[in-house]
């Protein structure tokens, strides 16, 4: 819909989504690509796809600009070809399973989640520097707090180096599990209880440090880098993607915006005339028999 949109051209019509229809069909399946979908029905036809990613390979080539007509002809018919077929047998299981209402009206909400793609969000550009600056001297003064505790510089994103420090500053090995194969286990809520339940100093430092590094490298330099020449970001909305049936929202991660942390959520800035409102609705439940 974007690329047409780029070219001022028009989808006229009923709008179908092969991905959206086949995870209602089955959303247990391995893969929901096309090739691997085409691939399990008959008359799917999936070796252009081969064809085109080894000539990419072979030439060295990322753009499809760079591939013969003839093979890109090919691969394109094959395309149209495998969405009618994946259509066609999969449409007949949502029949059987009365899920058509529930298709058509993803098929409805695809349309506005273009539109919310294609409008995108303001972001403050007097913001960036600051915030950049504020969470870069907080990502050095909790590496540097760390260090100074630890007596060395080490990886902090290193298990082992991190589990000898531990052991080095006298923390109860009792205190850290261990996973079946013998090593110690030391991901994020780990620290927490290291942190938390145990009063372990160093251990806070370190969350605080991946804390603003995360901040800094993924959302503050992540967020600044993707907007438009309208200082609009646009981010992609995943309406399948989440296994959990939620939607997700990448390039930025939008929907994983810190709630507690207010720096970031300042970056967005709303139109004239209009007012911006965050709401946590993780709790709201759809209920049939009300609707």
């Amino acid at each position: 819909m974007h690329m047409f949109a780029n070219a001022n051209m028009k989808i006229v019509g009923r709008l179908h989504d092969t991905v959206v229809l086949a995870k209602l069909a089955n959303e247990n399946r391995m893969s929901f690509q096309l090739k691997d979908l085409a691939a399990k029905k008959s008359g799917g036809v999936v070796k252009f796809e081969y064809m085109v990613d080894a000539y990419k390979q072979m030439h060295k080539i990322g753009v499809y600009t760079d591939i013969p007509r003839e093979l890109l002809t090919q691969y394109g018919c094959a395309d149209v070809w495998n969405c009618y077929v994946v259509f066609m047998d999969e449409y007949e299981k949502l029949v059987n399973d009365e899920l058509v209402e529930l298709y058509d009206r993803e098929c409805e909400l695809m349309i506005a989640l273009y539109a919310m793609e294609r409008y995108g969000m303001v972001i403050d550009r007097d913001y960036e520097v600051p915030l950049k600056a504020e969470l870069q001297e907080l990502t050095d003064a909790a590496e540097a707090a760390i260090y100074a505790e630890a007596g060395k510089m080490f990886n902090i994103n290193s298990g082992k180096q991190l589990h000898q420090v531990l052991l080095d500053l006298e923390v109860n090995r009792d205190w850290i599990a261990t996973s079946p194969k013998g090593n110690p286990v030391l991901d994020k809520k780990a620290l927490e209880n290291l942190a938390e339940i145990h009063g372990v100093s160093i251990v806070q430092k370190i969350l605080d440090f991946r804390k603003y590094s995360k901040l800094l490298t993924t959302y503050a330099y992540g967020m600044y880098e993707q907007h438009d020449a309208e200082e609009r970001i646009h981010g992609s909305i995943n309406q399948t993607e989440a296994t959990t049936g939620r939607m997700s929202i990448t390039k930025p991660a939008l929907q994983t915006l810190p709630k507690k942390d207010k720096r970031i959520r300042k970056a967005f800035v709303p139109d004239d005339g209009y007012e911006m409102w965050f709401m946590d609705l993780d709790q709201v439940k759809f209920c049939r028999a009300c609707a």
